[in-house]
């Protein structure tokens, strides 16, 4: 059974698949909010996309630089700013 945890957040790193990304299904699915970490920019934009449809509040990081969903620009992340 997994909990409500609305209003929470969570920082996934690896989540652009495997176990990272599972954990970052699961905790989006518990209705956090969920940042997404990884070096591999690709399968982190497809990770990223994927969660977002399903409905989930994410955002990414690649290479330090915080992803905005549905934008393929990147602002760093002392700009970056609220949820």
């Amino acid at each position: 059974m997994i909990r409500d945890f609305q209003g929470k957040a969570a920082f996934v790193t690896g989540s652009a698949s495997g176990i990272g990304l599972a954990i970052a299904r699961v905790l989006a699915a518990a209705n956090m909010r969920v940042m997404l970490a990884d070096i591999e920019e690709n399968a982190l934009y497809a990770a990223l996309e994927d969660l977002k449809a399903s409905g989930a509040d994410v955002r990414a990081v690649v290479d330090g630089e915080v992803v905005v969903p549905g934008c393929r620009r990147s602002t760093r992340p002392s700009r970056h700013r609220g949820w």
